[in-house]
């Protein structure tokens, strides 16, 4: 099923602040730089969020939450291992995003309403 111009928007606008919120949680957007794979990738997001520089308090599922939006926009086409590589820092992670919409802001942390 192809999905409508805004709700596509909207997916990619939730990656990125998905994004955002764990990069400012970890304080960093350099752990994806060695992944390769989605899979690598959703296996960082949760070893970052549970590491010891993240106070057990602030361990909510931020990565869960996000590794699903993932598998959402892989299903749609819009997230894949090319965009995984490109990952390198918060600057190239947050621009897997904003090429697909060039509307968001690339420090978003909310979503479209």
């Amino acid at each position: 099923m192809a999905l409508a111009h805004e709700e596509y928007r909207f997916l990619v606008a939730k990656g990125l602040a998905g994004a955002n919120r764990l990069m400012d949680l970890t304080g960093s957007g350099v752990y994806q730089a060695s992944a390769t794979t989605v899979d690598q990738y959703k296996a960082n997001n949760i070893t970052q969020e549970s590491g010891v520089n993240v106070h057990e308090c602030d361990r909510c599922g931020q990565a869960q939450s996000h590794n699903r939006t993932i598998d959402t926009l892989v299903n749609v086409g819009a997230f894949d291992n090319s965009d995984v590589v490109a990952s390198n820092d918060a600057a190239t992670w947050r621009a897997q995003f904003t090429e697909d919409d060039l509307t968001l802001p690339p420090n978003l942390q909310g979503g479209r309403d």
